[in-house]
């Protein structure tokens, strides 16, 4: 069984690159800046594409990580839409 602390920290991460994925994807969109009144002239774009990448990249890694913790609940989810009526052993 997974710790629940593992579990939760993972978790964590994932939600704090999620969050710096959001913020720098928004700051990088096209036109969207302009329209909260940012210049995009403000701010080094070269420093937020490197954020936005390779938080990326961590984000991946803690989905893999999380679904690696996971694997049992992940297989009895797949069997039970696809397989029918069938039950998972706890």
């Amino acid at each position: 069984m997974v710790s629940v602390r593992i579990n939760f920290f993972v978790d964590f991460l994932l939600g704090i690159c999620f969050v710096i994925m959001l913020v720098t994807g928004l700051l990088k969109f096209p036109g969207l800046p302009e329209l909260f009144g940012i210049h995009r002239g403000n701010f080094p774009l070269g420093t937020i594409s490197f954020y936005h990448d390779y938080t990326g990249l961590l984000l991946l890694l803690f989905i893999i990580i999380h679904l690696l913790l996971h694997r049992r609940q992940v297989a009895c989810a797949i069997k039970s839409v696809f397989g029918g009526n069938k039950k998972c052993e706890k």
